[in-house]
């Protein structure tokens, strides 16, 4: 097995996690377990590795939770995860419309 075929089953595992932790939250959101998905969300959240789409759907979880700000906040990493890259920038910009907000008013991190 050559090196080069090692980083496909590294990616293929990143993507069947993902998945299985997007199906996570829908279980938790659908059983109404909402303790237990804003700890799967927040687990997320501090994943370095966690693609874009996955955070923005605990996002959106979390404003149906009932957690407004912290869904918007949950946007707005996504932004500072890559405040440069016009692919995230638009992505984003499409799942906020989608939710009925827009980039202003997400709220600013602050240190």
């Amino acid at each position: 097995m050559t090196s080069g075929s090692n980083w496909y089953s590294v990616f293929a595992d990143c993507a069947a996690q993902s998945l299985a932790r997007r199906r996570l939250l829908a279980l938790l959101e659908k059983l109404g377990q909402r303790g237990a998905l804003v700890l799967a969300i927040n687990r997320i959240r501090l994943d370095p590795f966690a693609d874009a789409g996955l955070l923005a759907a605990g996002a959106s979880a979390l404003r149906r939770a009932g957690q407004d700000m912290e869904g918007r906040r949950a946007f707005g990493e996504l932004v500072e995860r890559a405040p440069g890259d016009p692919w995230t920038l638009a992505f984003t910009g499409d799942r906020l419309r989608a939710e009925q907000l827009s980039m202003r008013r997400l709220p600013t991190m602050t240190a």
